[in-house]
């Protein structure tokens, strides 16, 4: 990996998020803030932001590679199929891991704690707190590595990096992250991956990956998931997600495809 863009977006985002989430545990061990203070919120939220901020710096000195991160930022028109796509994937993993465990497991909670409707509401947030990190990994990193390997090994190297990123959030207290399973999350992290390389290779939005992530992240917060009690119901959930995208890979003939994917 000799791209400059690429080291340069990983190494500012690192630095500069995880000055802020450690300054946070800093703080927080020291007990001059606490969770859902100002501060601590303000420090929390300008970490996750820290991907998107890192990939225009890295790349804005490239004029045609910073031309091409805008188009694909603010396109909107894509099939409307994606769109529905994007909104029901996560359901469909969730449910039908739901429904597997049911099976072999013989026992499940509710597949929702609340309302799908609720998760609405909560996708400008969500946007902002999660979605936005799409800038960076989708808009700038993912076609950076795709000049130098394939879309499988430019999924794998994202999901890695963007999974060990998080590890700050673990120390946390009050974060959804801590106190779960760092293993699992990173299952998930590499599921995501996969299939947000689909979305992006099929749509060359940017867009439309911020908006999956979001919602993603919107689905989590309402409950999806939450089902899963024991750690054989987690790993089924990461088996499934890992499978589907890989299958899809295969469906849309990605899994050897280099820099140059082919477009709908």
């Amino acid at each position: 990996m000799k791209n400059r863009i690429v080291l340069k977006f990983v190494a500012l985002t690192y630095l500069m998020a995880w000055s802020c989430w450690f300054a946070v545990i800093i703080l927080m061990n020291f007990n001059i803030i606490k969770y859902g203070d100002i501060l601590f919120m303000s420090l929390y939220l300008l970490g996750g932001i820290c991907p998107s901020l890192a990939g225009i710096i890295a790349i804005r000195k490239s004029k045609s590679d910073y031309q091409v991160l805008k188009t694909e930022l603010c396109k909107f028109k894509v099939n409307v199929l994606w769109y529905m796509g994007i909104f029901s994937i996560p359901l469909f993993l969730s449910g039908l891991s739901w429904l597997l465990n049911l099976l072999l497991v013989g026992k499940s909670g509710p597949f929702l704690t609340n309302s799908i409707w609720a998760a609405i509401p909560m996708l400008p947030v969500m946007i902002i707190g999660g979605g936005s990190e799409e800038i960076g990994w989708r808009g700038v990193m993912l076609p950076q590595l795709f000049k130098k390997m394939s879309v499988l090994k430019a999924s794998l190297l994202i999901a890695i990096i963007w999974g060990v990123w998080h590890l700050p959030l673990w120390f946390i207290k009050g974060v959804p992250q801590y106190g779960s399973s760092f293993i699992f999350f990173m299952g998930g992290t590499f599921s995501l991956s996969f299939m947000l390389s689909i979305i992006y290779i099929r749509t060359r939005s940017v867009f439309v990956c911020i908006l999956f992530h979001a919602i993603e992240n919107a689905y989590l917060n309402i409950g999806l998931d939450s089902w899963a009690l024991v750690k054989t119901s987690s790993l089924l959930i990461v088996l499934v997600s890992l499978l589907i995208p890989l299958l899809l890979f295969r469906v849309f003939n990605l899994t050897r495809q280099g820099c140059r994917p082919v477009m709908p």
